[in-house]
């Protein structure tokens, strides 16, 4: 059961819980956990050989696919999700399933094959999942529809991921999450003020490279006052030149952004 939980907790992005529990489960499938965790995490992981059930099986599998994918050989990662989806179909559990379809999704994104990327996720949605995982795929989504700039239909994925919210304010996606609204509801026109007062408000407790994404949102928000809004209410044209020095001062006072 131990393993059970921690298994959701990193598919749902719950780094703490996930560190917690994995004090608490040995053996070779726990292994294939510890190095899913460090993928999450977005650190170097140290995948196991073996698996000691046809479960660590499939997850290590999707655990060596994302870690392909991550060193730039989707490709191969590909063929172990082949695999891996063969696997998943003769289990009753459909939380392997999903593993799968995610992570086939996060390739072919990075592949740039939107197309496929949105078939998988949107096949999870077919299924008989729990909120949390019907977040996620709704998520990515919007995710997925954010980077090629169609932000219309990413603001409304999103819009339907925050009517499953509930209980994941702790996962790491969560704060993906606010992260990509701010960014799309900034693209729209408006001021993604609420994704940002949270982002604000929980950034200490944001990995790094979160971090540094919620802070360059910030300073692009303010580049878009200094050269859109501010102007406009006060019937003036900023240069381009006082533009770029005071976005310069931004930078400069943050440390981690502007070195």
């Amino acid at each position: 059961m131990s393993l059970a939980k921690l298994r959701r907790a990193i598919r749902l992005g719950f780094v703490e819980d996930a560190e917690k529990l994995l004090a608490s489960v040995k053996g070779s499938d726990a292994a294939i956990e510890h190095a899913a965790l460090k993928l999450l995490k977005f650190e170097d992981p140290v995948i196991s050989e073996t698996a000691s059930s046809a479960e660590g099986e499939i997850r290590l599998l999707v655990v060596k696919a994302a870690h392909l994918n991550r060193l730039r050989d989707p490709l191969q990662a590909l063929a172990l999700l082949s695999e891996a989806s063969e696997k998943s179909q003769a289990l009753k559990d459909v939380s392997f399933r999903v593993d799968v379809l995610f992570e086939t999704a996060r390739v072919y994104n990075w592949l740039g094959n939107e197309k496929l990327s949105a078939e998988n996720l949107t096949e999870i949605l077919g299924l008989d999942v729990e909120a949390p995982i019907r977040f996620l795929a709704l998520f990515r989504l919007g995710n997925l529809y954010a980077e090629v700039e169609r932000f219309a239909l990413s603001q409304r994925y999103l819009h339907l991921a925050d009517g499953s919210t509930q209980g994941m304010e702790k996962s790491i996606y969560y704060a993906q999450f606010q992260e990509c609204s701010a960014r799309v509801d900034l693209a729209l026109g408006g001021e993604g003020s609420e994704h940002r007062a949270w982002l604000q408000k929980n950034n200490a407790k944001l990995p790094a490279y979160l971090k540094f994404r919620a802070e360059v949102l910030e300073i692009e928000a303010d580049l878009h006052t200094l050269s859109t809004v501010i102007p406009a209410q006060a019937g003036i044209q900023l240069s381009t030149r006082e533009v770029a020095a005071k976005l310069d001062l931004c930078l400069r006072r943050n440390d981690s952004v502007g070195g």
